[in-house]
């Protein structure tokens, strides 16, 4: 384990313990730790399934933010009674028309909550492609910075002579370095996850106060 002066990050997440992994010891990160990373991981994976069920109450067509006109079963039903209203008598036929005014003001409205309803969950949409993807990208740096160091602590042990040892731990000083920051930058992108619940909290918010604002729009349609 190095126990170098340059080090600024989390002790608390790395254990004084090696695992070899062939003629390599591996650096051990701590219960706590492997339990953050693994906490995001599951969390990551019920947003996904959080959106994409959102998204099918919403959108049934994952292609499409809003209903195509014409598709949306109002409209569906308001063409089918335009089609027989010929067939009616006059004094009924007043009163389809009537209703197909009003199939189409609910169809237009739908479509319109619609969009405002995806608006609102905008941060738990964009989490698998910002911040879990910078995630990713952020563990795997760690992960390569951790080998390099555990590489070049096993080649300074490795030396024959007092050259090769002091250039072999220069070389390791500053995988040491490497190491130290990409773990800051990791465990940082972790802590931040509570506060990204708590804009995803918001988001669930916001539908549900969109989602009353729609039921009482469509009842000012049907009235």
């Amino acid at each position: 384990m190095p126990e170098g002066g340059g080090f600024n990050f989390r002790r608390k997440f790395l254990f004084k313990i090696h695992e070899k992994v062939g003629n390599v010891e591996e650096t051990q990160m701590t219960a706590e730790f492997n339990n953050d990373v693994q906490k995001y991981d599951i969390y990551r994976d019920s947003v996904v399934k959080l959106v994409e069920l959102l998204e099918a109450v919403n959108q049934p067509n994952p292609a499409r933010v809003e209903c195509p006109k014409d598709e949306d079963p109002y409209d569906k039903l308001r063409k089918a009674l335009e089609t027989f209203q010929q067939f009616l008598q006059e004094d009924k036929a007043g009163q389809v028309a009537k209703i197909c005014r009003t199939l189409e003001q609910a169809a237009k409205t739908k479509r319109d909550y619609q969009i405002k309803r995806r608006a609102c969950i905008r941060h738990l949409r964009r989490f698998d492609s910002l911040e879990y993807k910078l995630l990713l990208e952020n563990r795997e740096n760690f992960n390569q910075a951790k080998a390099n160091m555990d590489l070049a602590k096993h080649e300074v042990k490795q030396a024959k002579t007092t050259e090769q040892i002091e250039r072999r731990a220069v070389l390791y000083q500053q995988q040491v370095e490497v190491f130290d920051e990409k773990c800051n930058k990791f465990i940082k992108l972790l802590e931040e996850l509570p506060t990204i619940k708590s804009l995803h909290s918001k988001d669930l918010t916001d539908l549900v106060q969109c989602s009353r604002e729609y039921h009482q729009a469509m009842s000012g349609v049907f009235k």
